[in-house]
């Protein structure tokens, strides 16, 4: 390299990896020096003169680095070989006359930088300039790299708030169409979102050696909505109560009561936590379950219309099929039901028009109406009963009972246990006969403690106690249940009928029943003793009234008696 041998010729030097290094000392005239690398530095490119007069004025006897190694360049090629640039690509175009220069690729390179570009060069088109004599055209000798472009902020839904009609796939490989994803149901601290941090993208370079930065990004900054909340570090959007979740035009919301048309293939089975009301109806074979209240104004067909902790209003009709079933926590009031069951046993069960071959269980039940009735099916009640007309002029079979909720609960329970002491009995009967056998081996044979006989004894022996404490268990447990029955109070409710009962119906209050031999009008029945009483309606209001004179020893008005005949007439036999 020539200029190397002209920087050589005036200090001492070294190449490494295409940087000079020179070493001066301190005896060096400094000014002659300096004036014979200027020369040398103008007719060269790439060089750093400022850095080598530097280093001659430090004079330290020590290889100091100038920088990169100067290229010998011609003034005449400036205009012998033009360069076009953009930001992002450089062309070289090389006259015929250039070709008389001794061009090499290093000119070809100083030809580029003295023009600033310094970035993507293609060092391979250089050398096709000179070996394939491509002059007098312009041809691409850098090109800089763009910029990967990033993305705004945005959020990553957690819920699903886009409805699907697709139904569920059962283990069986069958699908149930009722079974679909009409709404999104959200739970108080649920997490609806997360935030995505912007990605800001990566620079790029042009050929200037200039960093290209790529468009700017903003993030994506979470804002509180109707019932939803931003979390302390901004980065989460979370549900501040139940309800359904509502994405509309990527605006999000949530609402605590639940609206919808009707139910029905298009909606599939509703369960929601809160409030549902329907518009219509519900279609047969549905199902509608909520923590809350459930207001149908509607028709409901055989469906399940189901609260664990609310109300069931129903503006229209029931018209069941034995498979349709109302539950309700506090209340259940409808227009008209047929072939239905309806459970509420801790509130009431209101008709404004008519029940017919229904079922009810609940804690008081009300007809709204003179006209209303109850025909057919059972009506049982922990409190009271009042309905306006009972079964028909046809005698349709209708019972109207009282029930007491603790003699259900015993009952229930000795059914359980029922059911357990019988194996247990059987177990115990076998574990006694295995012991006793045992037993007498020990006897007869005399073994002695540690023996293995004796251990094997001792082994059926403590099976045959822990049965035996099992069984015992179960037999205290049912004479204590027993025990309870006879100490149960009678029943102290009031089953009216303000208008019509007919026969074929059945009166049943606790463990006593009576059917209607004839027909009542305006007649109310309850329990005095061991009978069931028909009095005029207002009957038991007096007879307590009287009751609780009796017991202060004080006298009043005495209210209307019940004849002898008529309780004859009307009084039940012991079930």
């Amino acid at each position: 390299m020539a200029i190397m041998d002209d920087i050589a010729g005036v200090v001492e030097c070294r190449d490494e990896d295409g940087e000079l290094y020179i070493m001066v000392y301190p005896e060096t005239d400094k000014k002659l020096l300096t004036e014979k690398l200027t020369e040398i530095y103008e007719n060269a490119v790439d060089g750093d003169l400022a850095l080598v007069k530097k280093v001659i004025n430090m004079a330290s006897g020590k290889w100091e680095c100038v920088g990169n190694i100067p290229i010998e360049y011609d003034r005449d090629l400036d205009h012998l070989i033009t360069v076009k640039t953009s930001q992002m690509k450089a062309y070289m175009g090389v006259t015929m006359e250039a070709k008389s220069k001794n061009l090499t690729v290093d000119k070809l390179l100083a030809r580029l930088k003295i023009v600033g570009v310094v970035f993507g060069i293609k060092r391979e088109v250089l050398e096709d300039i000179l070996v394939k004599q491509l002059f007098e055209q312009h041809l691409l000798v850098a090109e800089g790299i763009p910029p990967i472009e990033g993305k705004d902020g945005s959020i990553e839904m957690k819920l699903n708030t886009e409805k699907s009609s697709k139904p569920k796939v059962l283990d069986d490989g069958s699908v149930d169409f009722r079974e679909i994803e009409a709404f999104t149901t959200v739970f108080a601290g649920d997490v609806i979102a997360t935030q995505i941090p912007a990605d800001y993208g990566t620079p790029g370079k042009d050929v200037l050696g200039n960093d290209v930065p790529p468009k700017p990004r903003k993030e994506y900054i979470m804002k509180p909505a109707p019932f939803i909340s931003v979390s302390p570090d901004g980065k989460d959007l979370i549900a501040d109560t139940t309800g359904v979740l509502i994405n509309k035009g990527g605006v999000l919301s949530i609402k605590e009561r639940l609206e919808i048309k009707t139910v029905d293939y298009n909606t599939g089975n509703v369960r929601f936590p809160g409030t549902i009301e329907i518009e219509g109806n519900v279609a047969a074979g549905f199902c509608v379950e909520s923590e809350s209240d459930i207001i149908i104004h509607g028709m409901v067909e055989s469906a399940t219309i189901k609260t664990k902790g609310g109300l069931v209003k129903i503006s229209g009709g029931i018209t069941g099929k034995n498979n349709t079933l109302i539950s309700a926590k506090t209340s259940i009031s409808v227009n008209f039901a047929q072939d239905a069951e309806f459970e509420c046993i801790e509130g009431d069960v209101n008709v404004a028009s008519y029940l017919r071959h229904c079922n009810v269980i609940c804690k008081n039940f009300k007809t709204l109406n003179e006209k209303s009735s109850v025909i057919g099916g059972k009506i049982e009640a922990s409190e009271t009963i009042t309905v306006s007309n009972a079964s028909n002029e046809e005698g349709v079979a209708t019972e109207l009972a009282l029930y007491s909720q603790v003699e259900k609960e015993l009952i229930a329970k000795r059914i359980k246990l029922e059911e357990v002491q019988k194996p247990l009995a059987e177990l115990l009967k076998n574990a006694e006969y295995i012991y006793k056998s045992k037993a007498t081996a020990i006897k007869t044979f005399g073994y002695k403690a540690g023996s293995p006989q004796y251990n094997d004894y001792l082994a059926v022996k403590k099976k045959y106690e822990e049965v035996k404490a099992k069984n015992d268990l179960v037999e205290n447990n049912l004479v204590a249940i027993n025990t309870k029955f006879a100490e149960e109070r009678l029943h102290s409710g009031v089953i009216k009928i303000s208008k019509n009962g007919y026969t074929g119906t059945t009166i049943k209050i606790g463990k006593y029943k009576h059917p209607l031999k004839d027909n009542v009008l305006g007649r109310e029945f309850y329990l005095d003793g061991p009978e069931i009483i028909c009095g005029q309606l207002g009957a038991k209001a007096a007879a307590d009234h009287k009751h609780g004179e009796e017991q202060s020893g004080t006298s009043a008005h005495r209210p209307e008696t019940i004849t002898v005949e008529t309780r004859k007439q009307y009084t039940a036999r012991t079930v």
